[in-house]
Parts: C-alpha cells; sequence; structure tokens
C-alpha cells in the first residue's frame, strides 16, 4: 500500500476532527487492501479538505479518497482507464459548489497538470510509464495553458507539473519494494534521484550527494 495526499480547498473545514496526519499514519498502519483503506477514511472525519491517492501493488490499482469535514468521497479509475490523476480539485461532483479557489490562475494550474499527466498515460498505452518515465514528469515544463502550448515548447513558469518551489519528489517502485527520491535542489523534479529500499529489519543507510554550487 502506498499513500499520497494533495492539497484541497473546500468550504466545509473543522478543527475538531482527524488532521491529514493522523488520518495518513491510520492507512499506513491499519491497511493491508484498497477495502480496508477505504473502511478506514469512511471511519474517520476529516478536519480538512484532502485527496489522498492509495494504492495497492498486490491488487494492481489506485482509489482517491477526496474529504472535507462533513464528507469522504471514493473515487475509481475512469470506466476503461487504468490510472488515477490527482492534482488540487475535487473530482467528486457533489463536493464541487462549496470548492474555493485562491484565484483563477490556481484552477488553471491544478487542470493543465492533470491533463498534463493523462497526455503522458495515454501516449504510454500498452507499454506503460517506468520509473524513469515518472521521473521525468515530475519535472516537465510543458504548460497546456499557454497561448503557444505545444509538447515542444518549455517554460520555468507556469501551468507546468514541475513548479520552481517543489522541495519533495518521490517515485513509488511498490513490485520492487522500493522509492526514487529526490536529493536535489528546488525544484526537486530535476533530480538527481536515489533509491532508497523499502526495509525496515537493518541499520539505517546513508546517502552522500555533492553539490556543486556549494561545494559541500
Amino acid at each position: 500500500i502506498t499513500v499520497t495526499v494533495n492539497t484541497r480547498f473546500h468550504r466545509d473545514n473543522r478543527f475538531d476532527r482527524a488532521s491529514v496526519i493522523d488520518m495518513g499514519h491510520e492507512l499506513i498502519r491499519r491497511s493491508r487492501t484498497l477495502d480496508e483503506a477505504t473502511a478506514i477514511m469512511r471511519s474517520l472525519k476529516s478536519a480538512s479538505t484532502w485527496g489522498f491517492v492509495v494504492s495497492s501493488a498486490a491488487e494492481g490499482r489506485a482509489v482517491l479518497f477526496e474529504t472535507t469535514s462533513e464528507e469522504t468521497a471514493v473515487v475509481e479509475a475512469a470506466p476503461g482507464a487504468e490510472h488515477i490523476v490527482s492534482t488540487n480539485r475535487y473530482q467528486t461532483a457533489a463536493m464541487q459548489p462549496g470548492e474555493v479557489t485562491t484565484s483563477p490562475v490556481f484552477a488553471v494550474d491544478s487542470d493543465c497538470r492533470a491533463r498534463r499527466l493523462g497526455m503522458a498515460v495515454e501516449a504510454a498505452a500498452g507499454r506503460g510509464l517506468s520509473a524513469e518515465d515518472l521521473q521525468g514528469l515530475l519535472g516537465d515544463l510543458v504548460d497546456l495553458g499557454a497561448c503557444d502550448a505545444a509538447p515542444e515548447t518549455r517554460r520555468l513558469l507556469g501551468n507546468c507539473i514541475m513548479h520552481p518551489a517543489s522541495v519533495q519528489s518521490v517515485v513509488f517502485e511498490p513490485e520492487a519494494a522500493r522509492l526514487r527520491l529526490s536529493v536535489g535542489r528546488a525544484p526537486t523534479g530535476f533530480g538527481p534521484y536515489v533509491e532508497v529500499p523499502w526495509a525496515w529489519d537493518g541499520p539505517v543507510g546513508l546517502v552522500e550527494t555533492y553539490d556543486a554550487d556549494t561545494e559541500t
């Protein structure tokens, strides 16, 4: 089971319910299947507004849990699709009327990133996306919302998957029992990445990196 989280913004939020950290801990600690994850999410009341993508390597699928303080919705892959994309906007129609956006640009940015990710999955149909492909996507510089939008147009600012201030980029490889973690400076989507095995029965490892800019 792997768990990733995206921020949502909604009018329904309160402070007397479970935090996102608590919910994440419960998912990781108690669930071994997506059915168990669904039961846990429905039993907890979220204080705030989030999107949890929970995937199961054993089951070969994933689900998206969207929360407000009043409701938890389960989003499955679209009919015929073998993937779920989550950015920062609600996909559950019943939750969208209360959704809050910080600005029109926020909505455009989120939707463009979702479209770009969907395009990458469709382009890889039949072969799938490799870990290297996913690393490349985390540093993707295409803005589908730009007036000159085209796959060959690159920019460092805009509605791109890569964000200049990104501080964490990770690719999970559950079948290989490892993850790939960027140890680069922001934007971390550019890497470099190191492989971290999922092993809890030995000493803690150490990876040394070198920063040419600071000579450390």
